[in-house]
């Protein structure tokens, strides 16, 4: 039965870990637009505004595209892993409601 558990939390975990990636790529994308409306502001340049938008959207958008694959990644783990316990003839259903967090 640990196994089921150990594998639930590697589930968890990359779907975690996936999360954080889009997060990342948000607070990234934002860090940019900000700065680059600083630089454009000060300088009084708005094709740099509208350049620091384009290049904050062309980092930010495949680091938020990354945490969703790992993310998804970590969803199928676990529905691989509620097959193969539902399915498992050596867990008893109380069992069953255990290591799937049901109750």
């Amino acid at each position: 039965m640990s196994r089921y558990k150990d594998a639930y939390f590697v589930a968890g975990s990359v779907s975690g870990i996936g999360a954080f990636i889009k997060i990342v790529g948000c607070i990234i994308a934002v860090v940019f637009i900000f700065a680059f409306l600083v630089l454009g502001a000060a300088s009084k340049s708005t094709p740099l505004i509208f350049g620091g938008i384009g290049i904050a959207t062309s980092v930010g958008v495949p680091i938020y595209i990354l945490g969703v694959l790992v993310s998804a990644i970590g969803q199928h783990t676990k529905a691989t892993m509620d097959c193969a316990v539902h399915t498992s003839p050596f867990l008893s259903d109380p069992e069953k409601a255990e290591v799937m967090s049901i109750r």
